[in-house]
């Protein structure tokens, strides 16, 4: 699934939840993802749960044990701005 930004990878089943990566793609105005500060956070927030995750030296949020649902996913940083998206995981994905 490809999503303008960020992009999203494929979801690995793990027992009955999921892991979920987020991957900064390079744009014209974040040439390099790399570059963000390492206080760079993303979160995915839907009624009753709120998963939290650092940026990764590979400019990833990886999200572990993620139950399927309807999310919505903000990115924080200091030195970009990021619009809100609504990630929908079902379960079987992958």
């Amino acid at each position: 699934m490809h999503l303008s930004l960020p992009l999203l990878l494929p979801f690995l089943p793990l027992a009955l939840s999921l892991h979920l990566r987020v991957v900064l793609p390079a744009t014209a105005s974040l040439p390099s993802p790399s570059h963000l500060p390492p206080s760079t956070t993303a979160s995915l927030t839907s009624q009753g749960h709120v998963y939290t995750a650092p940026l990764g030296v590979s400019s990833t949020f990886d999200f572990r044990n993620v139950s399927a649902g309807s999310y919505l996913l903000d990115v924080v940083g200091t030195t970009h701005g990021f619009a809100p998206l609504r990630v929908d995981i079902a379960e079987g994905e992958g």
